[in-house]
């Protein structure tokens, strides 16, 4: 039996002008059940957290999957997966460091200073980098540009 896996955002990120746009979850490994279920975990998530509307994005060491809201057009295609390991290798010497070997805390750290840099940058600086034009084409940098992130305080368990 696998244990459950609770949705609480690591992150919670704002647009500028205060709207929450995007829910991120870290995570160190995803149980199979989760694994095989994972749009529908997810839609349960943002029902559960008032947030229907929102883009969730879950990080693994692995890899980093988006689901765009799913008003919007990019949620009509598949979502977003992109190797983790591109995403963050500017952030991280990931040849020294493997992000395998990171517990969450310190995976979450390094989400954070990438969330932090890339919402700040210009579209065209995101989409010159292949393993950053995600984001612009997803939606989701216009959504969060100039905005802030809220770290969320630990569940005690």
């Amino acid at each position: 039996m696998y244990p459950s896996v609770e949705f609480n955002p690591d992150f919670i990120v704002s647009s500028a002008a205060g709207e929450k746009q995007l829910l991120v979850e870290v995570k160190k490994w995803l149980p199979l059940p989760i694994q095989s279920g994972l749009a529908a975990w997810i839609a349960k998530e943002r029902r559960r957290l008032a947030l229907p509307e929102s883009y969730v994005l879950l990080v693994t060491p692995e890899k980093m999957t988006l689901w765009p809201p799913p008003s919007t057009s990019a949620a009509r295609s598949a979502t977003y997966s992109v190797p983790a390991r591109d995403v963050l290798a500017a952030y991280l010497s990931v040849e020294r460091y493997p992000l395998a070997s990171l517990n969450e805390q310190e995976l979450s750290s390094v989400v954070s200073a990438w969330l932090g840099s890339v919402m700040f940058k210009p579209k065209a600086t995101l989409l010159e980098n292949p393993a950053q034009a995600w984001l612009v084409q997803s939606g989701l940098h216009s959504a969060i540009y100039r905005g802030f992130i809220r770290r969320q305080t630990a569940v005690s368990q």
